[in-house]
């Protein structure tokens, strides 16, 4: 078992697939223990191997069907005891002002998450405004994503509670059945929910208006400007500066395109040497071709103390261990016991 198929449930799913395998070819599905499946698999199983039946198998689609309406979480029917879509796990907002808004409302003056009329920019994803709190909540949520790879929260308005998803294979997006009656229709909950496929108007843009929720044309350049930083240029600091300054010898781990180089040079800071601590190829070929004098040493695990007296003096040492194991947007983090463990090697 390679260590990165270790992970349990990618197991059971190379054993049904194994299984099947051999329902395909006439053997008995073989009931024993998940490493025999996986060892008769690695000897039997050959790039070259041909099956009658390529369809999917029923069970596997009985499968993927209550997977499909476990993630648009329609909750069942309330003569189950469930609560079903016409019940709210989560009541709207008491600020939720939109219930009050008039027909002719102009939704760019109006805040499209709860209805405040103290707009302060536009919502990124569909035509209508944010209020500053809101324009918060949504930064805070855009990317947020559960461990089934859904949004836990309305892309509308931010809340969590009851969910209509989008399946459409590629959208993580969820709809609160609040948002739904109010910019769509009383009884949006209940129609969409009864449809076979229902793709968002994020995914799924028609001639037909759907209600007030309508996709904004320029949504990406609108994302994009939510995360820019609202900062005042930096003025460039005094050209005497650092005139009378010997220059520095930098050593730059986890370098990337040589960013701390850029830098330097843009607030004139005189540089010896440049020595840069990279592994990844694109960004080592940036780096040289935007900055010649840069020097690549290897990678970070390489530099031995003997190394590091070889490169010796150093004036500054410039660092930042890989985060995506430790980001909230990625589903698969492994937190410190990923690449972010490269930090213990540095200090």
């Amino acid at each position: 078992m390679q260590p990165e198929y270790a992970n349990k449930t990618y197991q059971l799913g190379l054993v049904e697939a194994l299984r099947e395998c051999r329902r395909q070819l006439g053997l008995d599905p073989m009931t024993g223990s998940l490493h025999q499946v996986i060892n008769w698999g690695r000897s039997a199983v050959t790039e070259d191997m041909t099956f009658r039946d390529v369809s999917v198998p029923a069970f596997v689609l009985s499968y993927l069907e209550k997977i499909r309406k476990s993630q648009r979480r329609d909750g069942g029917s309330a003569s189950e005891g469930k609560p079903g879509p016409t019940e709210y796990r989560v009541p709207p907002r008491p600020d939720d002002q939109r219930a009050q808004w008039p027909r002719s409302v102009s939704l760019e003056s109006a805040c499209l998450s709860c209805g405040s009329d103290q707009v302060v920019r536009a919502h990124p994803l569909f035509i209508g405004g944010l209020c500053s709190t809101c324009e918060q909540a949504v930064t805070d949520t855009m990317f947020a994503l559960a461990e089934d790879n859904i949004s836990p929260y309305c892309v509308v308005c931010c809340q969590p509670g009851q969910l209509l998803i989008c399946d459409e294979a590629a959208c993580s997006r969820g709809y609160c059945y609040v948002c739904l009656r109010l910019l769509i229709g009383h009884d949006a909950p209940e129609s969409l929910t009864s449809l076979a496929v229902w793709r968002c108007p994020m995914c799924h843009v028609t001639r037909d208006v759907t209600g007030l929720l309508r996709r904004r044309p320029d949504w990406k350049q609108q994302v994009a400007a939510l995360f820019t930083p609202r900062t005042r240029p930096t003025p460039p600091p005094p050209a005497d500066q650092f005139r009378d300054r010997r220059p520095i010898r930098v050593l730059s781990l986890f370098d990337g395109i040589a960013t701390g180089m850029h830098v330097l040079t843009q607030l004139g800071v005189a540089v010896e040497v440049y020595l840069a601590s990279e592994t990844d190829p694109d960004a080592v070929h940036v780096a040289e071709m935007n900055h010649p004098r840069v020097t690549q040493i290897g990678p970070v695990e390489e530099l031995t103390d003997s190394k590091i007296c070889e490169l010796a003096p150093v004036d500054l040492v410039l660092a930042g261990s890989p985060c995506t194991d430790l980001s909230v947007v990625n589903p698969a983090r492994r937190g410190l016991y990923g690449q972010c463990k490269l930090v213990f090697t540095v200090l």
